[in-house]
């Protein structure tokens, strides 16, 4: 039976008695083509982007070629057999990228993109009468974000930014006053040079604070904020928190990807911090397990100054100490 199905396929494989070999299937056809190509041209956009377009010099930051790392990926998603069309697509595409490359590293006849005059953005809220607490919600895909106190206003501050904006807004109800600062996405600046927030708030207001920022670095000295509660969700790979005691009672969540947290926190206050994290090296500074995940200070319980911490991010490395 199994030499009769050989020879029927050997026969079929015959064309008035010539032997051919059958062609291989070709995998991916016109949708991996398209794909690829997508790849490749959203590779060379960004680093145009990146790179710009006019004179630049020869000393070139190597984290500026990262885009050619997508048009390779392009490259070879494209089929390699995919007849003259395709072949003939790849070969410009490569040399449309080559070409590109050459006239902005060794040639420098392309303008930087991230040279143009940097946007600054002023903010200023003022503190309205009458009010006894306050909101500030900050949202903003900020690459780095500097908060501390430091103002007369309830916030104000400055944006510094390439291709990004901020809208800032305020509202009172009753005796409590929200304000929202919300930019751009951070693919608006993405490929381009860091877009800065720093602001500064009332330091006499209590405050509700709440950061939802892809930032890649956050400085928060907010040891002379009335803070009563702390809300960060953030992506950022370096988080810098420094603690006050000027609040009875300050509630910390912090959900975060960061790679790098360190939390300095302030001398006699009681401190008591969840962990829930996958943290691969961590050091913590006068705090005891008291359960699993749960450290706590000796004078918790005694202190007039409470600092209730809970933590759950995928970091790698963190630093809980004790500020001098």
């Amino acid at each position: 039976m199994e030499q009769e199905q050989r020879t029927r396929g050997d026969e079929q494989m015959t064309d008035r008695g010539r032997s051919y070999t059958p062609r291989e299937p070709r995998h991916g056809g016109i949708g991996r083509f398209v794909l690829g190509l997508f790849v490749v041209l959203v590779g060379l956009l960004y680093f145009m982007r990146a790179m710009g377009w006019a004179d630049i010099s020869l000393k070139i930051n190597i984290a500026r070629l990262w885009p050619l790392f997508i048009i390779l990926v392009g490259l070879w998603l494209i089929p390699k057999r995919s007849g003259f069309l395709s072949v003939a697509m790849k070969f410009l595409v490569a040399t449309a990228a080559v070409v590109i490359v050459v006239l902005a590293v060794v040639t420098g006849s392309i303008r930087r993109y991230d040279d143009r005059e940097t946007q600054n953005s002023l903010v200023a809220i003022a503190k309205d009468p009458g009010i006894s607490e306050a909101r500030v919600a900050i949202k903003t895909g900020a690459s780095k974000l500097i908060l501390a106190a430091g103002t007369d206003l309830l916030v104000s501050g400055e944006f510094q930014s390439r291709g990004s904006n901020l809208q800032a807004s305020t509202n009172t109800y009753g005796f409590r006053q929200e304000v929202e600062l919300e930019g751009d996405s951070l693919w608006r600046d993405f490929g381009m040079r860091p877009s800065v927030l720093d602001l500064r708030v009332n330091a006499e207001t209590p405050l509700a604070i709440e950061v939802d920022a892809g930032a890649s670095q956050m400085d928060l000295d907010l040891s002379d904020v009335l803070l009563r509660s702390l809300d960060i969700d953030t992506g950022a790979s370096d988080l810098d928190l420094v603690l006050g005691d000027k609040s009875p009672h300050t509630d910390i969540h912090i959900n975060a990807g960061a790679s790098n947290v360190k939390i300095a926190l302030p001398q006699g206050s009681g401190v008591r911090m969840r962990l829930d994290s996958g943290v691969s090296a961590k050091h913590i500074e006068g705090l005891h397990e008291s359960s699993p995940g749960v450290y706590v200070s000796e004078n918790y319980e005694g202190a007039y100054s409470k600092i209730d911490l809970t933590i759950a991010i995928g970091i790698s490395n963190l630093e809980v100490r004790w500020r001098e």
